[in-house]
């Protein structure tokens, strides 16, 4: 079975993924040195990917989907309502012309 690794339907090439959850929590300490926490169930998702070898029209394609809402499809796990989250960062490789562009990805939860 092949990998697929999309985002509104552009290829994300030879991905390193990480995934961050997240949730609202904050933290205070009180007068009398006590600590009071508070928080919130509903959960936040930040997907990096970093494309380990991008040709410019690959690139090219991702970028042109800044602002665009789509799905990200990760292998087998599906992330719906998503957004690049700006900047994408571009670690060129001057020598062959490939790219490492590093994309940040947000769920809309709300």
């Amino acid at each position: 079975m092949t990998a697929t690794w999309t985002f509104d339907s552009v290829t994300l090439p030879h991905p390193r993924v990480s995934i961050d959850y997240t949730a609202n929590f904050s933290s205070a300490t009180t007068n009398t040195g006590r600590e009071a926490i508070q928080g919130s169930t509903a959960q936040n998702v930040r997907i990096k990917v970093q494309c380990m070898d991008c040709t410019l029209s690959e690139m090219l394609a991702i970028v042109a989907k800044i602002g665009t809402k789509g799905t990200l499809v990760l292998n087998t796990e599906t992330f719906t309502n998503c957004m690049i989250v700006p900047p994408i960062k571009q670690n060129p490789d001057v020598l062959y012309g490939r790219f490492q562009p590093e994309i940040t990805f947000a769920r809309h939860t709300a």
